[in-house]
């Protein structure tokens, strides 16, 4: 690709190649030397440059180094897909005799991971190529987690080789979706609306260079519904409305058209919409004309690209195809993902119906579960995470009210034969006038329990909302002690990093996750409606949270 300019914004430093920009966060500066950063990068401008993030981050938004592109070939269309990937897709069509496709189910700590790394590193020695396996997961951790554990393993190989190791969305942008336009980023979202928010997330524990901006709008939020779950925004805004979650924030629509002096759009005669209705549909329609007038594209047109009868379906196939995290792709990905294993050889299907926790968001289960297969279905059988505890605890409480679901895939899973016993606490005695008195455990004897330093092992502090997340990390700085509280490092005093592992973030980021002291925190109504009273999805939200302890779980109610 080609460098065509270098500049900082108040916290990147951006370069702007043939292949869209790349970042470098500038609050990484204790990591990198961002001055000779920049200087390398002023020196190459005009030439053809190969990045790579630093850290094993995606090569193709982060960059924490530049080079001369000593191998580079001209390429006649900057949209083209990445040279490397050109190679691999002159791939004939693979005969129906030699496709297969299967699907693994993976239970909480039965190793899915581990399994189709392994899978992975067979195929290797069989003689693939890292650019004939793509392994596709919901998040790029996961992805870039995955391409770590290879490279551990097999230390002849480097993070670089294995470019197919992405997200649907990235994997979209690497087969060559953009079709010449450029993706919509933050900029040009706040050009579009004065109004439109911004927040940072840390995508991975104390790691400042993972640290993303996401755009927030009530009307970003209803328009990606609405694309993954194939729905109407009438549909889809009523739901919204009904649900008056935190996330449905409706009054930015208005105060959009009152910012940005737009004109709000009057009610026609015979017409039965909301005015609600009426504002979003305009606001969608203004968002919509802004990308077309400016020839961007956003998330969902990359989907959307990718499901062109004239895109050519070539391009698309792999030797190996793994998805990974399969549960909580949304109807659109699947379409897309549907597509690759139509053209790849051999197809993984990786997931877990039972911990399919995205669904709110537009995750569809149904579509793994129904998902046509070639081969017999693999149930790992074995957790390697779960106490003895732990695992009682699970199969009488959220496990057996998941057996009421229709159509779920049954599975049986037993402990690894030298597992520990554990606990489960949730209650606490204490002396009142002299006499013993049992409590539910509150938050605060649970912070007592984290600050007693006798108590080994790591900390996951787990709610179902984020207003419960921030008050138990307020709570936890409060009583001096330090943390991470949604990957962001919380220190204390005149520390200059956090001293102890404890991470408190919501449910929803905690699938994958485990520790040896599990607490689950559940004390506003928010938190009660999510966990106990939304029927299949408070049995999986509880089914995933209560399968992450190692050792001991500690359950806070109101």
């Amino acid at each position: 690709m080609k460098l065509l300019k270098v500049y900082r914004t108040e916290q990147d430093l951006v370069i702007e190649t043939s292949k869209g920009n790349r970042y470098c966060r500038l609050f990484a500066g204790r990591w990198v030397d961002i001055d000779s950063l920049e200087n390398k990068c002023i020196d190459l401008i005009g030439s053809k440059v190969v990045t790579s993030a630093k850290w094993g981050y995606s090569d193709d938004y982060y960059f924490g180094d530049i080079e001369f592109d000593s191998d580079s070939t001209d390429l006649s269309n900057s949209n083209n897909i990445t040279t490397k990937n050109s190679e691999k897709t002159k791939f004939p069509k693979f005969s129906k005799d030699e496709r297969s496709v299967r699907r693994i189910f993976g239970p909480p700590g039965t190793g899915k991971t581990t399994t189709l790394m392994k899978i992975i590193e067979k195929r290797l020695s069989e003689g693939l190529l890292p650019k004939e396996i793509a392994f596709v997961s919901f998040s790029n951790e996961a992805a870039n987690v995955g391409k770590r554990r290879i490279i551990e393993h097999l230390p002849q190989y480097h993070q670089k080789d294995f470019i197919n190791f992405r997200t649907l969305h990235s994997l979209s942008v690497s087969l060559g979706c953009s079709g010449g336009k450029k993706f919509m980023d933050g900029d040009h979202m706040r050009k579009f609306d004065k109004t439109i928010g911004k927040k940072t997330v840390w995508r991975e524990m104390g790691s400042a260079e993972t640290a993303v901006v996401r755009d927030e709008h009530f009307c970003l939020s209803l328009k990606s519904l609405v694309n993954a779950r194939k729905s109407t925004i009438a549909k889809e805004l009523t739901r919204a409305l009904d649900m008056q979650s935190e996330s449905s924030n409706f009054e930015q629509v208005p105060q959009s058209f009152k910012f940005n002096k737009w004109q709000k759009p009057g009610i026609p005669s015979n017409s039965h919409k909301s005015y609600d209705l009426i504002l979003v549909e305009e606001w969608i329609r203004l968002y919509e004309n802004y990308k077309k007038n400016n020839n961007l594209m956003d998330y969902d047109d990359m989907i959307s690209a990718m499901m062109s009868p004239n895109f050519n379906k070539s391009k698309m196939r792999f030797k190996l195809f793994i998805l990974d995290e399969a549960q909580d792709n949304s109807d659109s990905l699947w379409d897309f993902a549907k597509l690759v294993i139509s053209e790849s050889k051999e197809c993984i299907v990786a997931g877990d119906d039972d911990q399919a926790i995205m669904e709110t968001f537009g995750a569809s289960p149904k579509s793994f579960l129904d998902l046509e297969t070639t081969e017999k279905d693999e149930i790992l059988d074995v957790s390697w995470r779960l106490p003895i505890s732990g695992k009682k605890e699970l199969d009488v409480g959220p496990g057996e009210k998941l057996k009421t679901i229709e159509n779920r895939q049954e599975k049986k899973f037993v402990l690894k034969p030298d597992a520990i016993v554990g606990e489960i606490i949730s209650s606490i005695t204490s002396l009142i006038d002299g006499k013993p008195e049992n409590n539910n455990l509150d938050l605060f004897s649970l912070i007592m329990f984290i600050k007693d330093q006798k108590i080994e092992g790591d900390w996951l502090i787990m709610a179902p909302t984020n207003k419960t997340v921030d008050l138990i990390s307020k709570s936890l700085n409060d009583y001096h002690i330090s943390h991470y509280a949604k990957n962001k490092p919380v220190t204390i005093d005149d520390e200059k990093k956090v001293s102890r592992k404890i991470r408190v973030q919501t449910i929803h980021t905690s699938k994958g996750a485990e520790a040896e002291n599990v607490a689950i925190v559940i004390i506003s109504k928010g938190d009660y409606k999510m966990y106990c009273d939304d029927g299949i999805n408070s049995y999986r939200l509880a089914y995933v949270a209560e399968s992450r302890q190692k050792n001991r779980l500690y359950k806070v109610s109101m």
